[in-house]
């Protein structure tokens, strides 16, 4: 959308004196240059007093939802085989404590995540630093404060929006009982990682069956005939650095908050290495006997 067409949607509703939430996490995402930025700041300002608001999430957390997000987009809305260059989170965990050595050059320096592994800082950090350097108002949601007894949604919104506008407990009460139409279910990407791999490797002789149809196999496979896949994980020093460096983000994002707070800088490391930073190894998984016999069947 261009910025005639936005300031068009906007002027209205300052007309009815109307207040206005924008959630687009594709505002992360922009290559921000010092033109589009004062020209995102000129159509946000030209009628509204505006609240800059940047979400927060662990580090460690954050690293693998991002990486999630990337192989779901990658597989999950395709169905069909497109010998996608597979990726690797242990890859992805060295290429972050190594400081981005080994990143994509276009993600290293277009992208926010690069940029402020660059840095050295939380990307959370590095987007408020920039959206500081034109907005005078600019705050961080940490989502790890919500409260248990409310949905997501409503914590963010009693944190955010100023008290000068409250909102009312009944508006807040709806809010909190409302349900995407669509959620967004996790879902086990190991399936469609090892069906892709199965593809790749000429494993599927089938030329009919469907990225879709496979994975659903393979998920049956492991369900009901309780069939195992082989795993890869971080090493425990890998996590326990991961760990470190999300408290040192921490520190420099909420410095002022954790000023004199021993206990927000320590972090509890595992004894072992958590589940959630392990992956399917396809090499191993696809050299088994019983999954040979399995991919032959098609």
């Amino acid at each position: 959308m261009n910025g005639k067409k936005f300031e068009n949607l906007l002027n209205p509703q300052y007309s009815n004196i109307t207040n206005i939430i924008i959630s687009d996490e594709a505002f992360a995402r922009v290559d921000y240059t010092p033109a589009n930025l004062v020209l995102l700041h000129s159509l946000l300002t030209k009628n509204h007093r505006t609240r800059i608001v940047v979400g927060y999430r662990d580090y460690s957390e954050w690293v693998l939802s991002r990486f999630n997000e990337v192989i779901k987009n990658k597989y999950v809305y395709d169905d069909v085989f497109q010998n996608h260059k597979q990726k690797f989170f242990t890859k992805i965990i060295k290429i972050i404590l190594n400081r981005g050595e080994g990143l994509d050059s276009q993600k290293k320096h277009h992208h926010y995540f690069g940029r402020a592994l660059a840095a050295n800082i939380h990307p959370t950090d590095w987007l408020k630093r920039l959206f500081e350097s034109y907005f005078d108002d600019v705050v961080v949601f940490n989502i790890h404060t919500q409260n248990k007894n409310s949905e997501l949604a409503t914590s963010f919104l009693r944190s955010v929006v100023p008290a000068s506008h409250t909102i009312s407990n009944a508006t807040l009460s709806k809010i909190d009982k409302w349900a995407p139409q669509k959620p967004n279910k996790s879902i086990n990407i190991a399936y469609l990682i090892l069906a892709e791999a199965a593809y790749e490797k000429g494993m599927i002789k089938n030329t009919n069956i469907t990225l879709k149809a496979l994975t659903a196999y393979i998920k049956k496979r492991c369900e009901k005939q309780d069939a195992n896949y082989l795993m890869i994980c971080i090493t425990k020093e890998e996590q326990d650095s991961l760990f470190q460096l999300s408290l040192s983000y921490k520190r420099k994002l909420f410095s002022d908050i954790l000023q004199g707070n021993k206990d927000n800088y320590e972090v509890e490391l595992l004894p072992a290495v958590d589940e959630k930073f392990c992956e399917i190894d396809t090499e191993k998984t696809l050299a088994d006997k019983g999954w040979k016999k399995f991919f032959k069947s098609f």
